[in-house]
């Protein structure tokens, strides 16, 4: 991707309702130093997780990283 800040991946990916497979294709960061993450990115990651219905269990984990990623 243009600038080397992301780098296009394709992943298999298993779905929460039927747990079947798919390969999609996702962007990871090339920087792999853990950081905080500004509060509004913090908040679009928190409420997209709500919208596309995750694990209830997995947002907390999302929510903490407010403070950082545990390594």
């Amino acid at each position: 991707m243009a600038g080397g800040y992301y780098e296009r991946v394709e992943l298999e990916v298993e779905q929460v309702a039927d747990a079947a497979s798919v390969l999609c294709w996702v962007y990871l960061s090339c920087n792999y130093q853990y950081g905080v993450p500004t509060p509004r990115y913090q908040q679009a990651v928190v409420d997209g997780a709500r919208q596309v219905k995750l694990p209830s269990d997995y947002v907390p984990v999302l929510d903490s990283w407010a403070n950082g990623c545990p390594e």
